[in-house]
């Protein structure tokens, strides 16, 4: 297995596929089973076999249950006085004993070893689910249903999986994992009954434990939460594209500036085809020049000559040209002007033949369907610049377009403001589509650009003011660390008095090992945390890592708190005595 895995590895072909990547992680969980088997064959073997005790093995299963025994201990001596029968800390306390002494493997054979190890297991369990039963008596239901829905969380603490070496001892796989529920629950329900303790419940928020939530949930949450975001971050780039094409229109004149009415609006013969009232609400009050405007109603069959069947209208141009079929006669339409002109002589000055000042008139061609176009308009103003809005026909190519009548007024009226103050200019945005569609997709990469720089800057300080937060704690559980193992002369003398002089001396010389042993794991991850470089420092994981470590300080600052007061009080009995 090893050489194909390296194989596969070292091979050019298949060294980065996803085959070989899955290939590795199996012989990786392969090869972590192995170790843990072959730890768990040497550590029952210590026990089993004649060549030692098995402290150490021991040991590792008794220390999580001792951690957590401590902790009740310290709820139930912090509870006010008389809410706790002192029966109750006695029993807890020599069930927590009885382990102590089992982890020894000081028994004759190795079979008495494991099942003496076996029942103080069983027993430091019944202890604590009796203690959690005669809690929970006396909480309000009220309290209880809010306990069941909460389920309040305990600190993790720094622990393996047993479940091999269990087995490999002849125990229950879970033994272990049951006995912690059973402490961390009547932890809990201590919690509850007599409040939190600094030591252990001052856990910073984001480490409480959240509320499941189903996996199809979280991700069509997530998925919503990004089809929202992405209309959102596409109406803020179209308003942005907008503002900025409002903008320039608005700076080079395409909006119109005047303020003055328009003078007069007529029709010939009548204005019985059109909506006047919705014409006019349409009107606006920006011509820069006095404006009358006359629209006469033609026919587009009979003046053009235009007809709403395109076959008819392509067959009169070149069939290869693309825009035969909406093509209009330049020399019909321009003969039709002139007659305008020659029909409404009020309209035309005498000499010149062109429209009187302030005067422009707008042929509305009407089809059978009551549909409309109006190829071109004629105003007294000469059309100049490059840009010209005083004329809509483009005499290059001699186009028409079809629309409602009102819309076919109401247009012509719109260019007439326009053009008053464009005309004569250079150049000019006609049609602002092509630059919302070049801006549109630019303002949504910046949007999200941005998006991605707030995001990643908030990240970034949240993380940097846990690190700040994280490094603080880390210097002031390190500090307690240190008043720990400066007083761990005094822990050795009051365990050596404890040994000579108390009615568990198996037990206290246990328990010291087990300190020390603690000891020497919190000084390795004290160690470990401030070695880690800046990257691995500001993720999640180096908060919990913390925490654990945090834990382990408290529980042996309070162990170590518990037996200079049991040795205080021995020697003060004694000296009673």
């Amino acid at each position: 297995m090893e050489k194909k895995v390296v194989a596969a590895v070292c091979a050019r072909a298949s060294g980065m596929t996803s085959k070989t990547a899955r290939e590795v992680e199996r012989f990786e969980s392969q090869v972590s089973d192995l170790v843990a088997s072959a730890d768990a064959v040497m550590g029952a073997g210590a026990v089993i076999g004649p060549s030692g005790s098995g402290e150490n093995t021991l040991q590792r299963l008794a220390a999580p249950l001792t951690f957590a025994t401590r902790e009740l201990l310290t709820r139930l001596r912090a509870a006010p006085n008389g809410a706790v029968e002192p029966r109750i800390i006695m029993d807890l306390e020599s069930a927590l004993d009885a382990l102590l002494e089992a982890s020894t493997g000081e028994t004759a054979g190795a079979e008495p070893a494991v099942r003496r190890w076996e029942r103080a297991e069983r027993g430091l369990k019944r202890q604590a689910s009796a203690l959690s039963r005669q809690l929970r008596r006396t909480l309000p239901r009220r309290k209880l249903r809010r306990l069941a829905e909460r389920r309040p969380s305990v600190i993790q603490r720094p622990t393996e999986d047993l479940s091999v070496l269990r087995t490999s001892l002849g125990l229950t796989p879970q033994g272990s994992r049951r006995s912690l529920n059973a402490l961390d629950a009547a932890n809990a329900m201590a919690g509850e009954v007599f409040g939190s303790l600094p030591e252990f419940d001052d856990a910073p928020e984001q480490a409480r434990r959240k509320v499941p939530v189903s996996p199809k949930l979280r991700k069509g949450i997530g998925t919503g939460a990004m089809v929202l975001a992405g209309i959102i971050l596409a109406f803020a780039a179209l308003f942005l594209s907008l503002m900025v094409v409002f903008t320039i229109d608005d700076a080079s004149g395409n909006l119109p500036t005047g303020s003055r009415p328009l003078q007069a609006l007529s029709f010939e013969p009548d204005d019985s085809k059109f909506d006047v009232e919705e014409i006019r609400r349409n009107l606006q009050d920006n011509y820069l020049e006095d404006l009358e405007v006359t629209v006469v109603v033609g026919d587009a069959e009979d003046d053009l000559q235009l007809s709403r069947d395109y076959e008819v209208n392509a067959g009169k141009y070149d069939p290869q040209d693309p825009l035969a079929a909406s093509r209009v006669d330049a020399n019909l339409l321009l003969e039709t002007m002139w007659k305008l002109k020659a029909e409404y002589p009020h309209l035309v000055d005498g000499s010149t033949g062109e429209l009187l000042p302030g005067q422009a008139v707008v042929p509305v061609y009407f089809f059978d369907n009551g549909y409309t176009t109006v190829p071109a308009w004629m105003t007294s103003a000469v059309y100049s610049g490059d840009a010209r809005r005083m004329s809509a026909f483009n005499w290059d190519t001699s186009e028409f377009f079809i629309g409602e009548p009102e819309e076919s007024v109401s247009y012509p009226l719109e260019q007439f403001a326009k053009g008053q103050q464009w005309n004569g200019n250079a150049w000019e945005i006609e049609d602002s589509d092509a630059l919302i569609l070049f801006l549109f997709p630019i303002f949504g990469i910046v949007l999200f650009i941005g998006y991605q720089v707030l995001r990643y800057g908030g990240s970034m300080s949240m993380r940097l003011g846990r690190f700040g937060k994280d490094a603080a704690r880390l210097r002031t559980v390190r500090k307690e660390l240190e008043a720990l193992t400066l007083g761990l002369d005094d822990s050795r003398l009051n365990a050596v008095f404890m040994f000579d002089r108390g009615s568990a001396p198996l037990a206290a010389n246990s328990d010291q090992r087990l300190f020390e042993s603690a000891l020497a794991v919190a000084w390795r991850m004290a160690e470990e945390l401030a070695s880690r470089p800046l990257a691995q420092r500001l993720g999640p994981d180096y908060t919990d890592q913390i925490r654990r470590f945090e834990y382990l300080v408290s529980v042996l600052s309070v162990r170590d708190s518990d037996v200079a007061r049991r040795a205080q009080a021995l020697l003060d009995a004694e000296r009673e005595a």
